[in-house]
């Protein structure tokens, strides 16, 4: 699956009004506001995909509400592109991947060399993680022997443009009449997919393959501790974690000791995520301000976090990977994202464990959770119309229902059009966290995608690794926020 090894970033990130995201058909009306010039109101939103009765909407690109185009009532395109004169245009595709995913997205592009009505070719290449891909774009000399689309994260791209990397508007061509999306088509998608890209002066990428950043959480032996439901709140998660731990330094064997509640992760989403959680922000809102994690906000979770670490009821573990441990009852709680489903499934599985199981989103106080967003988008390179054209309809073609539930069970993630959930019903039912997780979608929040996260996410996981060291006292905390903050423009400034 495409590796998630640079999490994203947003722009002017989160200024959260009631510490919620803008809901759905406020997003696209803003979306669509650009592209139309018309704003008008529309539906709630829905997580299940129903048909969606006509109505007047901001999302109108067809001039009648309701319908697709039709060659008596779509304007001609002004791309400036026949569909004639696409036939044996070539396609770079660039992507990182690995397993079933990688196996599924090049059996797809078989599948759209043979069968696409345009006389479209493309041509496929892996990379082993899109920070390999990113570095193969910035190290081209050669513009014709870049790929017409690549898929990498957000804030890998944003840094492209100081290296002549020219990436494409996408606007033009998902409003277009002939070659763009749909009214319907733009419902399908969940309103937190666009937002990055809403009001900006430009959309350069439309995400491929989104993630949560969740907890894992065993309900089973949740349960068995005296535990009804799942840890809403800051509080509820210590007394959870606690439990487990003391369970395992109570029990008959000793091999466990010192491990059950949550297994302590120093990823830079992680720690934005328990920031957020007690009311924080951190993002700034242009490229040349300074971040903030000094804050209140952020001094409270790390304090948490530290004390929970403190009492035993968060531990360190040596195997980077959590689904031995979740699954033999050495973890309540750890950290991860839907691609991790299906490993955790087998793990269980190997196990022998007969435990529920689910996934959660960080506990915030007050109870109001809203998981983080993160993963690479598609990104189309500057070229010339023909192949620009070609290459969206590329992308058009990777993000189609259908297709986004083969690349959903190949390599997980969420879907970036809902009626996927039509096409997944043996996944959803294989994998019912998967289904839990997608209704969280309308609070969800966006994780950083500007380029300076490329550099601050590092000097954030330093830092948030300060925190759990067996020499870092309590009173330490506030030193090391200090010095995060302190810390990061010096490191941009010499690495802009």
């Amino acid at each position: 699956m495409i590796s998630p090894v640079y999490p994203p970033d947003t722009k002017p990130l989160f200024r959260r009004s009631n510490r919620r995201y803008p809901g759905f058909w406020l997003v696209l009306a803003f979306f669509f506001a650009f592209l139309t010039g018309c704003q008008q109101k529309g539906p709630a939103p829905v997580l299940t995909h129903t048909p969606t009765p006509a109505q007047s909407t901001p999302l109108v690109v067809d001039p009648t509400p309701g319908s697709d185009p039709t060659p008596a009532t779509t304007p001609t395109s002004a791309l400036g592109v026949q569909a004639g004169e696409l036939r044996g245009t070539r396609v770079r595709f660039w992507f990182a991947a690995g397993g079933e995913l990688a196996k599924s997205l090049n059996a797809g592009i078989v599948d759209f060399n043979g069968t696409n009505p345009w006389g479209i070719w493309v041509d496929a290449a892996t990379y082993q993680s899109a920070t390999e891909l990113a570095a193969q774009v910035t190290e081209t000399q050669d513009n014709s022997l870049l790929p017409g689309v690549a898929v990498v994260y957000p804030e890998q791209a944003s840094g492209w443009g100081k290296t002549g990397v020219q990436r494409v508007d996408l606007r033009p061509y998902i409003a277009d009449p002939e070659w763009g999306w749909t009214k319907r088509d733009l419902e399908d998608i969940p309103g937190i997919l666009l937002s990055a890209y809403a009001g900006g002066a430009a959309t350069l990428g439309f995400p491929a393959q989104p993630d949560f950043r969740l907890m894992f959480y065993n309900q089973g032996w949740a349960k068995e501790l005296g535990f009804s439901a799942p840890p809403s709140t800051p509080e509820e998660f210590t007394q959870q974690a606690c439990a487990a731990a003391k369970a395992n330094l109570q029990d008959a064997s000793a091999s466990n000791d010192g491990l059950g509640g949550w297994i302590v992760d120093t990823d830079p989403l992680t720690a934005l995520s328990w920031i957020y959680a007690f009311g924080g922000e951190i993002t700034p809102g242009t490229q040349t301000e300074t971040y903030t994690f000094d804050t209140t906000e952020a001094s409270a979770a790390f304090s948490y976090l530290k004390d929970l670490f403190d009492q035993g009821c968060a531990w360190i573990s040596r195997n980077p990977e959590p689904y031995g441990y979740f699954a033999n009852r050495q973890a309540l709680f750890y950290t991860g994202g839907l691609k991790d489903l299906p490993l955790q499934a087998q793990a269980a599985q190997s196990a022998g464990t007969s435990d529920a199981w689910t996934v959660i989103p960080f506990p915030e106080q007050g109870g109001n959770a809203a998981p983080l967003v993160y993963g690479p988008d598609y990104v189309l390179l500057k070229s010339d119309a023909k192949t620009q054209l070609a290459s969206w309809l590329l992308v058009r073609w990777l993000t189609e229902p259908e297709n986004q539930a083969k690349w959903i069970q190949a390599g997980g993630g969420l879907a970036t059009r809902l009626s996927a959930l039509d096409h997944l019903e043996e996944y959803t039912r294989q994998y019912p966290q998967w289904s839990q997780a997608i209704s969280w979608l309308p609070d969800a929040r966006l994780a950083p995608t500007q380029a300076s996260w490329v550099t601050v996410r590092n000097i954030l996981q330093d830092a948030f690794a300060q925190v759990f060291r067996s020499n870092t006292t309590p009173d330490q905390i506030p030193a090391i926020l200090q010095e995060l903050d302190q810390t990061i423009p010096v490191v941009l400034q010499k690495n802009p």
